[in-house]
């Protein structure tokens, strides 16, 4: 079983959070104003910046 695509907007919203030391207050108003995101797709790229952030640690 594959995963669903997931859109652009949430790759770079994850990369964007990936980036952050730490996620801040007001997390899901930036996300909805700046990448056009819904709830699920927060969701999901708060999960894809942890996996990212994961990987950069294993691989740096």
């Amino acid at each position: 079983m594959t995963a669903a695509p997931t859109s652009e907007s949430v790759t770079n919203a994850a990369m964007r959070l990936a980036d952050q030391a730490k996620l801040k207050d007001g997390l899901r108003r930036e996300l909805r104003e700046r990448f056009d995101l819904d709830g699920d797709q927060i969701v999901e790229a708060v999960q894809l910046a942890a996996s990212y952030r994961l990987c950069r640690r294993a691989f740096a």
